[in-house]
């Protein structure tokens, strides 16, 4: 293991820790943790959304395929460089338009969206659907942290993945979305 990279991930992890500790200090209701309050302004929210799709499968896949491929081949890579610029863009865009009306009607969440536009079921179904979704995107960043720590820590993956895991729920459960 290389302990320069060894320490300098601790100090990282950490960091990403105490950031979420002092998040959790200024959470006092649902929506604190859910939405981050509702008290982020645009450019922040748009910022963290932009930085939230610049996920493992992006880094490790755009540059897996910029290696294989070149970084300019627009043939083979233009469906893995440009992903994180147009799914950003396409999420501020919804944004612009989805957020005043969940903001209105106070839901925290796009299946409360649903659940007053059409009905429970509708909603229930989004969730579910979001849910699933999200499950496989979260395993990605788990596989891709967990790879991370094994090339770049020379440590054992299965250890990689447990502490993969054991940071993220340290870091989203204390914190939330103002952690983020």
């Amino acid at each position: 293991m290389n302990i320069f990279y060894g320490i300098f991930f601790a100090i990282y992890l950490l960091v990403l820790i105490g950031i979420s500790w002092y998040a959790s200090r200024r959470i006092e209701e649902s929506a604190d943790y859910l939405v981050a309050g509702r008290r982020l302004p645009y450019h922040l929210a748009t910022a963290t959304l932009f930085a939230t799709w610049f996920c493992g499968g992006t880094i490790v896949g755009g540059a897996g395929t910029a290696f294989e491929f070149g970084f300019w081949n627009t043939t083979e890579a233009w469906g893995v460089i440009p992903d994180p610029y147009g799914a950003g863009l396409c999420l501020m865009l919804a944004g612009l338009f989805y957020m005043p009306l969940l903001r209105r009607m106070e839901g925290l969440t796009l299946a409360d969206f649903f659940e007053v536009r059409y009905n429970q079921a509708t909603a229930t179904l989004s969730g579910v659907t979001m849910g699933v979704t999200f499950l496989f995107w979260t395993a990605v960043q788990i596989i891709a942290f967990g790879k991370l720590f094994t090339i770049l820590l020379g440590i054992d993956y299965t250890i990689s993945i447990l502490i993969a895991v054991g940071v993220m729920l340290i870091y989203i459960l204390l914190g939330g979305l103002l952690a983020i």
